[in-house]
């Protein structure tokens, strides 16, 4: 057992750990262990995120994902968050937690109230990879791209009930013939 040399009367004893800003975060998954649930209906995937730049850097959050449960919804409901964060961290198949740590990605926290305790804390709202940006996720057409869905272009790309575009006409020749 390791010894202690230490006295509690130099210290105040005023520990909290304190809910960081709502905001997008630069993170990465620091720790992951498996927890048998309070409920008592299955365990739980416990993900220690932490910030890596920025003001809040070395920030943790959690995030619990009841990846094996009595309830098909809440297993359904954290596969889905998983695979948010395998994408974001570019293991579209991972085979165990440990293969996603250290990756960095893009997170967005936000702060909730706990309805029991009335503390504050923070709550993942959505992943994104590095290498592709937050910002670059709603990507702009292709060139020559149409904005009308497939189902209403015929083969030719008219769309249906749309007149066939007629080929440009030249330009009419100068009053004065040239």
């Amino acid at each position: 057992m390791p010894e202690l040399d230490f006295d509690t009367q130099n210290y105040k004893g005023e520990f909290k750990i304190q809910a960081i800003p709502a905001g997008r975060y630069k993170m990465v998954i620091a720790d992951s262990q498996r927890k048998n649930a309070k409920s008592g209906n299955g365990a739980l995937m416990v993900l220690t995120l932490e910030v890596v730049e920025g003001d809040c850097k070395g920030a943790k959050v959690w995030v619990n994902l009841n990846l094996w449960n009595t309830s098909e919804r809440a297993v359904r409901i954290a596969r889905e968050e998983l695979t948010a964060i395998a994408h974001a961290v570019n293991i579209p198949s991972p085979r165990c937690t440990e293969e996603m740590h250290d990756i960095p990605f893009f997170a967005d926290v936000e702060q909730e109230q706990d309805a029991n305790s009335g503390t504050i804390r923070n709550r993942v709202t959505a992943y994104y990879s590095i290498r592709r940006r937050p910002q670059d996720t709603a990507q702009a057409p292709a060139p020559g791209a149409s904005d009308i869905p497939p189902y209403r272009r015929s083969a030719t790309g008219q769309t249906w009930g749309q007149q066939p575009q007629q080929p440009p006409r030249p330009p009419a020749p100068y009053a004065d013939g040239k």
